[in-house]
């Protein structure tokens, strides 16, 4: 079965790229079908192309070097959720999570947070 999870960083340019992605951002996708089949969640999927867009940061958090994404269970319902951890220049490792963890709607935008920070390098 698919990972349940994706992460991407759009482009280093100011300004919006052509999907409507803003630049410097970190975007959290989560897979529709691995979802439905694994946890009976049913995300929205608006272009069709079998991933959900689940959550994203607002450019000054996300500022570094993606380490991973995993996805873990953050609320005990068995239900894996995104985790993107950030080797950031000065500092240090950042875990950053979805300011909220329901299934994705219409026309949701919800935003990765900060939840942690641990000076250092970010460790496997």
């Amino acid at each position: 079965m698919p990972s349940p999870c994706s992460c991407t960083r759009s482009g280093t340019n100011v300004g919006i790229v052509a999907n409507g992605e803003r630049v410097n951002r970190i975007y959290v996708e989560r897979n529709v079908a691995a979802t439905e089949a694994q946890f009976g969640i049913s995300d929205w999927d608006p272009d069709g192309d079998g991933w959900a867009s689940y959550a994203r940061t607002d450019g000054a958090s996300a500022f570094g070097t993606i380490v991973d994404v995993i996805a873990t269970d953050l609320n005990g319902d068995h239900v894996p959720e995104p985790v993107v951890r950030i080797q950031h220049p000065s500092k240090g490792c950042r875990t950053l999570r979805p300011n909220r963890t329901s299934p994705t709607t219409h026309g949701e935008s919800r935003r990765m947070v900060i939840a942690q920070t641990v000076s250092g390098t970010c460790q496997g």
